[in-house]
């Protein structure tokens, strides 16, 4: 045998022996990415299956607090509601321009209260009032509903 023969043979079993070791290499890499993927797949479907059902419960929350501010609201109609059909059996203010004949625009050494409010202006009254507290409501439970969701946002970012 010459030295070419011994050369040529030589470089084709490191010929072989380079392919071989290409198509292990990449067999391994096709295996180890399918695990990865099936690894990731399964982590996707837990988190989905989480996400859902916080997602869930976050809607049964909000639910509840609106549940809640509507019953707040309905309390609040009623209360208000009593309240001005009591106050339409006050006198209404007289059409003269003063009844009484007294002209004077000194200041009442009775105050201000609402007892001496006419029927109507205690019906406007009562409504700004109901307004301001169906507001303050609203806000409220916008504030509850912006608490909860921030404070489950924020355990998902720890």
């Amino acid at each position: 045998m010459t030295w070419q023969t011994k050369l040529i043979a030589i470089l084709l079993v490191v010929a072989s022996l380079f392919a071989w070791h290409k198509y292990e290499v990449n067999k391994a890499v096709n295996k180890t990415i399918a695990e990865q993927t099936a690894i990731y797949k399964k982590q996707v479907d837990e988190l989905t299956i989480k996400s859902l059902k916080v997602e869930s419960e976050l809607k049964t929350q909000v639910s509840t607090i609106k549940g809640e501010k509507d019953a707040q609201i309905k309390t609040l109609d009623t209360k208000y509601r009593v309240a001005i059909d009591s106050l339409r059996q006050r006198q209404e203010r007289s059409t003269t321009s003063n009844s009484t004949g007294n002209s004077c625009n000194a200041e009442s050494t009775k105050g201000a209260t609402d007892e001496g409010l006419f029927g109507r202006h205690a019906e406007v009254s009562l409504g700004i009032a109901r307004d301001a507290e169906k507001l303050k409501t609203y806000l409220n439970a916008c504030y509850q509903q912006y608490d909860t969701l921030k404070q489950e946002l924020d355990s998902y970012a720890k």
